[in-house]
This record gives C-alpha cells, structure tokens and sequence, in this order.
C-alpha cells in the first residue's frame, strides 16, 4: 500500500564517436558509501541494458564513476576532472547536499547537464529553474511535509512536540529550514529543539545527551542524517527510554538502516521513512523490468530503493536521448529533457519535464522498518505500537 503527495564548450564531441559518456561524482568509501554505490549501480544497470540493445544511435553508454568521499573539495576536483578530461556529456546522479552545491555551479558554469542529483534540497533547485540542471525526485519540503501532515493527521501530536537531529552542515539545514516551513503552515511559532552532529562522523552522543534532558521529552524526532549515525543516535535514545517516533527523508538509506535494525531492534526499528520511488512489491511495468535487468547486469544483487532511482533516473536520461534526431551534445541534450513534457515511465504516477519545470516527480511514498524490513506505510493504520 502506497501513501503519496502530489567554461568549456557546450557543444563538446567526444573524441571517440563511438560512446556517449556521463559522469557521476559520489560517495564510494566511508560510513555513507552504500549510498553512492547503489546509485551509480540502478545507473549502470539501465545503461547495461540499453547498450545489450545497440544503444543509443548506435552509440554506447558509459558512466564514468569518481569517489568523493561524501566531501565537497573532493568534489570539485571530481566535477573538473569529468568535465575537462574526461569530456563526459552530462553529469548524473551526484550524492548529497553539501557536495551538490559546489557541484551544481561548476556545471552551470560550463554548461553542462547537471541531472538527478540524489538529495532533494531547495538550494539545488533554481527558481526559475536553470536551463542546466534537471531533478528526477520530490524535494525534501515535499517529503517531510508528507511525513509530518501524516503524523498530524492521525494522531494527537502537536507540532511543538517535534525536535530535530540532523547533520551540521549544508544538508541538515535543508532538513531544518523544510521542517520548520511545514511547522509553520500549522501555526507554530515557537523555538524548535534542534540537536547535530558533524558530517562523515559518528559523534552523535553528545547530541542524544542534550535531547534526553529535554523534559517534557518530544513525541517525534526529524531526523536529517545518514543511516550510520542515525541508527547509533536512535539506540541510544530507545537505550534510555525515549518512546518517540522518528521520521527521515529517504537519503538516510532505507535498506541499510533496516539492515542494521534487524542485528539490533533498538538502532532503527519502526523508523518511519518518506521515498521517492514507489516500492518493490508494486505491480508497475518499470519495477518490473527494473528486477529484470539488475539481476542480468549482477547475478543475486538485491534490490534496493537507491539504486531503483539511480535506475529510473537514468531511464529519464535514456527517454530524452532517443528524442534528438541528430547529434548528441551537451545542448541537444537538454533541449532533449526539456521538451518531454508530460511522460509515463511505469511508475504508476505521471512525470512532467518543461522548460519552466524540472523536476520531474513531486510524489512521495512512506515506509516503515518493521521487523528489520522495510516495508509500505499507510498512516491510516498508525498506532504507537507499530513504531514502539
């Protein structure tokens, strides 16, 4: 069951006319690496099967992969080394906030595709929208929004009973700033208890230490972090008996942070997560084919909610590609994207890409961890035994 809300020369030519290659800069080392690496897999998987099939005018797809560790100087060498040497025609599927925003100009700079970055911050998306970079997924505004209008909805709590645990940086101040913007639409106007902890780190105890001496004790906890340090500030909280709900954004890494809960209930059972793809177990035709091609491209891979969007966001870039009659470059290609206009994918809802919008998806679905699975969610069924 599903519960959703609405620089360098652009017209580059690759020196071998034979491949049509994409970069991607994004973490593959350090307590965040599954992220990026099951990201750049959906891509890769997508590209295997198109290129099974002659690929694109006869060329084939080629995702050129850089680590950056999660870490934005990183990521501007990563940004130059694609665009300069290895002439890639786009940028695809870059992973987080902090490293989005010194991507995001780079490319902008030297006109070049900057598309489906895996965050749904508010300052990676231009209003009005730049002619080079093109979202897939819903904003955080809409996810936690999603989570929190749920919440509301079917049960007694208030919204000066939610508090904050978020990174301290670039990322957990969009969780922050998109929290507070739907606090409030409900009339809050109270000071919100908002905890942090530094990015690529596990220091989360001092952060749990002042939000236990909070009293009366919040009901629910936004949490705008990673599943690694997420699941270690969430054990100790239950450890020392916060009954509380906990909510995140789907950059936490779902599968991960059900993973952990199932060695240890206590560091992510019941958590309650927003997505921006639907779930495995529905019937729609790109799911399908989605668990087709993975297992193809990697025998007894599972599936996983990240690399089902790195999946359908390169399944947008393929759909655009096969638009352009003549020669693939950089400008074709997002004139490509921008006149998709509204488009169906298989995912259930309808896709919309113009000139004047570029983010192709506002819709949201909520799980659950329960039982160390992750699992669809209706806020329909809530009950504090679901999540306690």
């Amino acid at each position: 069951m599903s519960f959703f809300v609405k620089g360098i020369c652009s017209q580059h030519k690759s020196k071998d006319s034979k491949i049509l290659k994409f970069g991607m800069s994004t973490v593959l080392t350090g307590p965040n690496a599954s992220i990026g690496k099951e990201f750049s897999f959906g891509v890769k998987a997508l590209f295997a099967k198109i290129n099974k099939k002659g690929g694109i005018q006869g060329k084939k797809l080629k995702l050129i992969v850089l680590d950056d560790g999660y870490d934005p100087k990183r990521t501007i060498k990563n940004m130059y080394k694609l665009i300069r040497k290895e002439k890639v025609l786009g940028i695809i599927g870059n992973v987080g906030t902090p490293t989005g925003v010194v991507a995001m100009p780079i490319a902008i700079q030297n006109k070049i595709l900057f598309f489906a970055p895996f965050t749904g911050a508010q300052a990676l998306r231009p209003n009005p929208p730049n002619r080079y970079v093109f979202h897939y997924r819903a904003s955080y505004y809409e996810e936690i929004k999603c989570l929190l209008d749920g919440i509301f909805k079917y049960t007694n709590i208030k919204p000066d009973e939610v508090a904050f645990f978020t990174q301290k940086d670039a990322y957990g101040d969009e969780i922050f700033k998109a929290g507070i913007k739907v606090l409030k639409k409900y009339g809050f106007k109270k000071e919100v208890i908002h905890v942090r902890y530094l990015r690529n780190t596990l220091y989360v105890k001092e952060a749990a230490a002042m939000l236990l001496r909070i009293n009366p004790p919040p009901k629910v906890i936004v949490l705008g972090g990673t599943y690694s340090a997420c699941s270690k500030f969430i054990k100790i909280l239950r450890k020392y008996g916060f009954k509380g709900i906990f909510v995140s954004v789907s950059f936490i890494g779902s599968e991960a942070l059900a993973s952990i809960a199932k060695k240890d209930p206590l560091a992510g059972e019941g958590v309650i997560i927003s997505q921006v793809v639907p779930f495995f177990n529905e019937n729609l035709p790109l799911i399908k084919q989605y668990l087709k091609d993975i297992s193809s491209f990697r025998p007894g891979k599972k599936p996983t909610l990240i690399s089902l969007e790195g999946y359908i966001a390169a399944d947008i870039l393929v759909k655009a590609l096969r638009k352009i009659k003549g020669e693939i470059t950089r400008e074709s290609i997002i004139d490509a994207l921008e006149g998709l206009g509204r488009f169906d994918i298989g995912i259930g809802v309808p896709l919309k890409l113009s000139p004047k919008d570029h983010q192709a998806s506002h819709y949201v679905w909520i799980t659950i961890i329960k039982n160390g699975k992750l699992m669809p969610f209706d806020f329909k069924e809530f009950s504090y035994e679901m999540v306690n």
